[in-house]
């Protein structure tokens, strides 16, 4: 199959507490390569992949692990999306190497995009004031844009940490069918939870995604989950 936009949730350890935090508190889970292994094996094409969590650059050793499963099946890939939120710790300079290596596999390398998280949720992080943040984090990598999300957050989505605080405003958008044409999952999410569970939208808390998923990829083969909750678009010489 071919997929547009394949977000993976490669951890959901954290190493902050934010007040507005969809997922809810963090865990102390990483994808398995067995759940990367029964995603990838689906894929000869993956436009966009984002990595998400909890805290990705936690999770290095998921890039790693999908840089060379993608390498060793020949997935052809676009381009990657990632926030941090910019906390130094012993394993950004790994998470680092990984998005510079898999950035040179990647077909759309103008569009991978590693950002760092700028609001009112994160005073005091270390990145705004100190060159110490740059240079230890490499301003001079290709897709490093740390100054890119630097709004503030008026509507945090009530899910999460955000619903328990008092401080979410924006409800969190419905699960959508994917829509399939013959073998390509168009725009929609799909979303892998460090689990395994499938969804088609990103902004659920931890606890949703675990009790609202459409299916687990290591119970079930991903494209009959996809498949199961998807509607399929016809083809022209299906509609002549």
């Amino acid at each position: 199959m071919q997929v547009y936009n394949l977000v993976l949730e490669i951890t959901r350890k954290c190493n902050l507490r934010c007040a507005h935090c969809l997922r809810g508190p963090a865990q102390r889970l990483s994808m398995s390569r067995e759940v990367l292994n029964e995603v990838l094996s689906n894929f000869d094409y993956i436009s966009s992949v984002t990595f998400t969590g909890g805290e990705p650059s936690l999770a290095p050793e998921v890039i790693e692990e999908f840089l060379t499963d993608i390498r060793m099946r020949g997935i052809t890939v676009g381009y990657f999306y990632v926030v941090s939120n910019g906390q130094s710790h012993n394993r950004y300079k790994r998470f680092l190497r990984a998005l510079s290596e898999l950035y040179e596999w990647c077909d759309e390398k103008d569009s991978c995009c590693l950002e760092v998280s700028q609001d009112q949720f994160h005073p005091g992080l270390d990145w705004r004031s100190k060159r110490q943040f740059e240079n230890e984090w490499g301003d001079d990598l290709p897709f490093f844009y740390p100054k890119h999300r630097t709004n503030y957050i008026p509507e945090p989505i009530n899910e999460g940490n955000a619903l328990k605080n008092g401080v979410g405003y924006q409800e969190p958008d419905p699960q959508k069918p994917w829509r399939m044409h013959e073998d390509s999952i168009e725009e929609e999410t799909l979303y892998i939870s460090a689990n395994g569970n499938v969804t088609s939208c990103c902004d659920m808390s931890f606890k949703r995604i675990d009790t609202e998923h459409k299916g687990n990829v290591l119970k079930a083969n991903l494209r009959d989950i996809v498949e199961s909750f998807c509607v399929k678009e016809s083809t022209e010489e299906e509609a002549a």
